[in-house]
């Protein structure tokens, strides 16, 4: 799931202050000035760089979901105010990255754009930062703002450049997909043919009162819905005849309304160049699922306080999770099942609302979370422990 599950969040800003002032006799605001700029698209969504403003090169960061905009040059990245943007579309779970910040202060609430904002400001490592996360029936979006230059002063969402590049966004929550097909109210997906392998369903998730049921045939996989409205995925792994190695995943988000298939948001697939190996038990499952399912469910926070997880029952007919990481500048988040044995792996996980590749696991330490992974999700380190909130 995306996820709200890698990439990098920067925060950024600019420096002017929204003049208001009084017309004599009244107490009318004076008008907001006309800002210029051009409209750049950033891939699900496009917004109007103002005059003096520039994208930046976010390198392999950079994705269709995030943008940087700079106030000044494009290589002042770092160096000058900012305005960052994350989108997250609909099927995604975000959680405000407020409480990795200190001293913060709530802000006011506003409509914009189509989405309703609520906004705070705080601090992280002495640096100021002003947030606006908006949600909507389009998704969700994250505006940070903050100044890296060395004569750096707050940052003000009151800013008319910055309302402007705000009220300037338009997302594209749905996307169109040669291999999958939407057709009265069912989804179809077809499914690569790899010879020696084979399609096989794996996890679903759904929102709200959403029902649906999935079923590979003749190659393509089919997710016709039961009833309900909301954000709903479904994801399938390309297994050998015995299930011990896997040589692909697909994974299709959608939108239902009233038991029918109105919207692709996203259509992931991928074949892997070489097959990965599935590791099964070879011993007596004597796990206790029950006390586990206890023990995991929560909210850990790690040593430094600079990561907080929560993790919650994704489907209450198995032991299966969803398991979202929160830093100050990633939101890393997976779907995970309780494995024999005792510990929770992977089966899937997103950074900032982008799919990597990459092995994670939990066990369980006496009160405490080891959480272990490989390369690829940021500037994590491996075996990070967490404790349980509360």
């Amino acid at each position: 799931m995306k996820k709200i599950i890698t990439l990098f969040l920067v925060v950024f800003l600019m420096i002017c202050l929204c003049s208001c002032g009084k017309n004599s006799g009244d107490n009318d605001q004076t008008p907001e000035p006309e800002i210029h700029g051009t409209v750049q698209d950033f891939g699900r969504f496009s917004v109007m760089i103002p005059d003096g403003w520039a994208k930046a090169d976010l390198g392999e960061s950079q994705t269709g979901f995030t943008g940087v905009i700079v106030h000044g040059k494009a290589e002042d990245f770092m160096e000058a105010p900012q305005v960052s943007i994350m989108y997250f579309i609909p099927t995604e779970i975000v959680l405000s990255s407020r409480g990795f910040y200190e001293d913060t202060k709530t802000l006011d609430e506003f409509d914009a754009a189509g989405f309703h904002w609520e906004s705070w400001s705080g601090t992280f490592q002495e640096l100021f930062i002003v947030c606006a996360e908006g949600s909507g029936d389009a998704g969700s979006i994250a505006v940070s703002l903050q100044d890296f230059s060395s004569d750096a002063s707050p940052m003000s969402l009151d800013d008319p450049e910055i309302k402007a590049i705000i009220n300037s966004i338009v997302v594209e929550p749905t996307i169109e997909s040669d291999w999958v097909s939407v057709d009265n109210g069912i989804a179809t997906a077809v499914l690569p043919e790899v010879e020696g392998y084979q399609w096989e369903c794996g996890i679903m998730m759904s929102g709200n009162d959403v029902e649906a049921e999935a079923e590979i045939v003749d190659g393509k996989l089919v997710i016709t819905p039961l009833g309900g409205n909301g954000a709903f995925y479904q994801t399938a792994d390309l297994k050998n005849e015995d299930g011990s190695l896997n040589m692909g995943t697909i994974k299709v988000d959608l939108g239902i309304k009233d038991g029918k298939v109105v919207a692709l948001y996203d259509a992931v697939s991928e074949i892997y160049d070489e097959p990965k190996e599935i590791e099964g038990p070879d011993f007596e499952d004597n796990t206790d699922y029950e006390f586990l399912d206890g023990f995991y469910q929560g909210a850990w926070v790690d040593a430094n306080n600079d990561l907080t997880m929560f993790i919650q029952r994704a489907d209450p007919s198995e032991y299966i999770y969803l398991v979202t990481i929160q830093s100050a500048d990633k939101n890393i988040s997976g779907t995970a099942v309780i494995d024999v044995g005792g510990s929770m792996n992977y089966t899937e996980m997103s950074v900032d609302g982008n799919v990597v590749q990459t092995e994670g696991w939990f066990m369980i330490d006496g009160d405490m979370i080891i959480w272990g992974h490989d390369e690829g999700v940021g500037e994590f380190e491996n075996a990070t422990i967490f404790s349980k909130l509360g």
